[in-house]
């Protein structure tokens, strides 16, 4: 016999009000659902540009937009951000029901390369003897060029506010928009210091980098049409055509546009993010600068 004994005031309390087991929520009354052959993929981006179809302003993603195109995945897109995501992070797709009575399914970002396999024609994978360079020019791509476009647009006084603020602040409330700049500057600078032990961002390294890293794109591209000899695009060149898309096409602070003067740079890598628009955006160009 247990120690302790309910009192029966509480007991009749407790009586009146059984514990339920709720189902799952359901997703809430303002996602969209989506139809029988269309999925829905949530992104950054405007609702004129989700309308038409338009490449998303984030690399990740238009990596993500990109490779499911090149999946023979036509996906309905969505104007979202971070907070309306289950896993608080873009992009994130809700598959469409195969039938009426079927549930759909909610994909978040670290699931879709495995679901766009398993529900699309996946192009053919790079050789599995070309992995270990894949693998390591992926880590240069998401290291030193990504540190170069976050300076860019979060810590460039002047493309921070004709570029990122406009971009992803959705509040004419001066003060609201005041503290989001502050957080988003903050999580910028937070993210360049973690490959920065001492502490210290420099523009100059950071940039210098980022020229590097663009090289050594070139190269490995070379007068190939797609990366690594591959007879047709896939994650690799969606993964950089999410940067050298967004780069070229940017209206940069002419002062403040250095990630963007070291593609131009490069011809080849030019010639590449025309193929991928072409491709998968026709109609999109980039901008005569």
């Amino acid at each position: 016999m247990s120690s302790f004994n309910i009192p029966p005031m509480l007991k009749r309390v407790f009586d009146s009000f059984p514990l339920l087991i709720l189902p799952d929520d359901p997703l809430p009354s303002g996602y969209l659902q989506p139809s029988k052959d269309k999925p829905l993929l949530y992104v950054f981006t405007t609702p004129a540009d989700a309308a038409a179809g338009k490449p998303s302003f984030n690399p990740s993603c238009l990596k993500w937009q990109t490779y499911l195109k090149l999946c023979g995945i036509d996906c309905r897109i969505v104007p979202s951000s971070n907070h309306a995501s289950p896993s608080g992070a873009l992009p994130f797709l809700i598959s469409a029901a195969a039938a009426p009575s079927s549930a759909t399914k909610t994909i978040s970002v670290g699931a879709l390369r495995k679901w766009a396999a398993e529900n699309g024609s996946a192009p053919n994978e790079i050789p599995e003897k070309e992995q270990p360079r894949v693998q390591a020019f992926l880590a240069m791509l998401n290291s030193q060029i990504r540190d170069a476009w976050l300076h860019s647009l979060y810590l460039s006084p002047t493309n921070f506010v004709t570029i990122t603020s406009p971009q992803y602040r959705s509040t004419t409330v001066s003060a609201v928009n005041l503290i989001l700049s502050h957080q988003m500057q903050a999580a910028a600078t937070k993210e360049l210091l973690k490959a920065r032990p001492g502490g210290i961002i420099n523009p100059d390294d950071i940039y210098a980098d980022a020229e590097s890293a663009v090289s050594a794109l070139s190269a490995v591209l070379g007068e190939d049409e797609w990366f690594f000899g591959a007879e047709e695009p896939g994650y690799f060149d969606a993964a950089v055509f999410g940067y050298t898309h967004l780069v070229l096409a940017t209206e940069w602070d002419e002062g403040e546009a250095g990630l963007m003067r070291a593609v131009k740079g490069h011809a080849n890598l030019v010639a590449h993010e025309e193929r991928i628009c072409r491709t998968c955006f026709p109609g999109t160009s980039v901008r005569e600068k």
